[in-house]
């Protein structure tokens, strides 16, 4: 048991480094790699606040994140805990 859990520990901190060196990656090709040199000189757009958009990310991660409630509380009533990773969220 305890070799699994370590077995998955050490998949899911591998698989956690990955996404974080790859998304350092792509934030520093973004910056240099523009396809404008001239990019500075032209004015930014200004920023808005879509209300429904973000009333719509908000109401999804409510509902997903939810729906997993009752798959949690039957593995912890199971007392199957070994069963609950980061992996459920997923």
């Amino acid at each position: 048991m305890a070799a699994y859990l370590r077995r998955g520990s050490v998949k899911y901190s591998l698989l956690a480094i990955f996404v974080v060196c790859f998304g350092i990656g792509a934030y520093f090709s973004g910056h240099r790699s523009g396809s404008n040199p001239h990019q500075d000189d032209l004015p930014s757009p200004p920023d808005t606040f879509e209300w429904r958009s973000q009333l719509l990310g908000w109401a999804s991660a409510v509902l997903y994140l939810g729906s997993r409630i009752p798959q949690i509380g039957t593995i912890v009533g199971e007392k199957r805990q070994y069963e609950l990773t980061v992996a459920i969220l997923c």
